[in-house]
C-alpha cells in the first residue's frame, strides 16, 4: 500500500501558509479557465455582431431605397399637381383637388412610404439598442475581481504563515538543533 505525503500541519502558521498556497494554486486555475470562457463568449460575440451589421447594412439599404422612392413621389406630386404633400397648409390645398383619384393614389403610396420608413427606423434603433444590451450581458468578466481577491489574500496567508512559523517555531527549533550539536562536539 502506497502512503500518501502528509501534509506538515504540525504547527498552525505552516497550517495556514499551505492552505494559503493551496487557495492560490486554485484560484490560478480558475483565472485560467474564467479568461478561457471570456474568450469563447467574446468570439461568440463577435459572430453575433457580424450577423448585426449585416442586418444593418440590409435595413440601412432598404432605408435608403425607400428615402429615395419617397423623395421621388414628393417631387412627382410637387411638380404634377403643384401640391407639397410635408406642407403644413395642406388641408386647403388638398380640398382644391378633392375627387382627383389620381392625387389621392399618389398621396396614399406617399402615406405608405413614409409609414415603411418609419417602421425600419424603429426597427433599426431597436436593433442596435437589443444589439448593445446582448453585448453587456454577455460580455462580462465577473469572476476576475473575486478572483483577483482570492489571490491576495492568498498571498497573505502564505506571506504570514510562512513568516510567523519562522519566526515564532521554526527559529528556536534551529536554535535548539545548534546548540545540541555544539554540546556533541564538545
Amino acid at each position: 500500500m502506497i502512503k500518501s505525503p502528509e501534509i506538515p500541519s504540525d504547527n498552525l502558521y505552516k497550517f495556514i501558509a499551505i492552505f494559503g498556497l493551496t487557495i492560490f494554486i486554485s484560484s490560478i486555475y480558475f483565472f485560467i479557465i474564467t479568461q478561457q470562457n471570456f474568450y469563447s463568449q467574446l468570439e461568440k460575440r463577435s459572430k453575433k455582431h457580424s450577423e448585426f451589421l449585416l442586418r444593418d447594412a440590409k435595413n440601412f439599404s432598404t432605408k435608403l431605397s425607400l428615402e429615395n422612392r419617397l423623395r421621388i413621389k414628393e417631387l412627382f406630386i410637387e411638380s404634377k399637381y403643384n401640391f407639397i404633400p410635408n406642407s403644413i397648409n395642406n388641408k386647403n390645398a388638398l380640398q382644391r383637388f378633392k375627387g382627383n383619384s389620381a392625387l389621392e393614389l399618389n398621396l396614399q403610396q406617399y402615406t405608405d412610404l413614409k409609414l415603411k420608413l418609419t417602421i425600419i427606423d424603429h426597427e433599426i434603433n431597436n436593433d442596435k439598442q437589443n444589439n448593445e444590451d446582448e453585448f453587456k450581458k454577455e460580455i462580462s468578466n465577473n469572476y476576475l475581481t473575486p478572483n483577483l481577491c482570492l489571490m491576495s489574500i492568498s498571498l497573505l496567508m502564505i506571506i504570514l504563515g510562512f513568516a510567523l512559523w519562522y519566526t515564532k517555531t521554526q527559529k528556536f527549533i534551529d536554535l535548539e538543533l545548534k546548540n545540541n550539536a555544539s554540546k556533541k562536539q564538545d
